[in-house]
C-alpha cells in the first residue's frame, strides 16, 4: 500500500507501508486482522486471590485456532497459509487444473 506524506519542506513524498497481517479462524472460517485479535480470560483461584490466564482468540467466535491468512493472487479471497503451497487459494487450484485439462486433454 501507498501512502503520501509530508516531508520538512511541506513536499509531498510517497512511502511503501506494509499491509497488516490478517488472520482466518479455524473455527468459523471468518478472517480479521492483527488489530482485531481478540482476547481470552479466565480466572482461577489462587490463594488468596485469583489467577489470570489470557489467550488470544477469534474476535467472532472466539476460537483459540487461527493461522496467518494470505490473500489469493487469482480471486483476492484469503485462506490460510497452510491449505496451499501456491499464491492461489484451495478453490483457484481446482478451477486452474480443471482449465489445464481442458487444455492438455
Amino acid at each position: 500500500m501507498l501512502i503520501y506524506i509530508r516531508n520538512q519542506e511541506g513536499d509531498l513524498i510517497r512511502e511503501r507501508k506494509n499491509k497488516m497481517k490478517k488472520f482466518i479462524c479455524e473455527n468459523c472460517g471468518e478472517v480479521f486482522s492483527e488489530m482485531e485479535i481478540g482476547s481470552h480470560n479466565e480466572y482461577h483461584p489462587y490463594g488468596n486471590g485469583y489467577a489470570a490466564e489470557s489467550w488470544a482468540c477469534c474476535p467472532y467466535c472466539e476460537n483459540t485456532d487461527f493461522e496467518e491468512a494470505v490473500e489469493c493472487k487469482r480471486c483476492g479471497g484469503y485462506f490460510a497459509e497452510s491449505k496451499s503451497d501456491y499464491d492461489i487459494c484451495p478453490e483457484c487450484q481446482k478451477k486452474v487444473m480443471k482449465e489445464f485439462r481442458k487444455i492438455v486433454l
